[in-house]
C-alpha cells in the first residue's frame, strides 16, 4: 500500500534527482556565458525537462500535503487512561 507520506518521498526524490542533474550541468552555461563553447542542445533540453519537473513534482506535494491535512486523524486518546 503506497501511503500519502510515500507518495510525497516520491515527488521529493525526484525534486533531489533533477536538481542533482541541474547543478551536475551548470557549468555549461557557466562556460557559455564567458565565451566558451555553447551549451550542448541536449543538456539545454534536459535541463529544460528537470525544471518542469520540479516543479509539476512541486505542485503534487502541495496537492498530497493538502490530502493528507483533510484525512481522518487518529482516534483520540481517552480521557483519564485506564483503570
Amino acid at each position: 500500500m503506497n501511503t500519502t507520506q510515500d507518495q510525497i518521498n516520491e515527488q521529493y526524490a525526484i525534486i533531489v534527482a533533477s536538481k542533482d542533474y541541474l547543478f551536475n550541468t551548470d557549468f555549461y552555461g557557466h562556460r557559455e556565458y564567458e565565451g566558451g563553447a555553447p551549451m550542448p542542445e541536449d543538456v539545454k533540453t534536459k535541463r529544460a525537462q528537470c525544471r518542469a519537473k520540479i516543479n509539476a513534482a512541486q505542485e503534487v506535494i502541495k496537492e498530497l500535503e493538502r490530502q493528507k491535512e483533510h484525512e481522518d486523524p487518529e482516534p483520540p486518546e481517552p480521557i483519564g487512561g485506564e483503570v
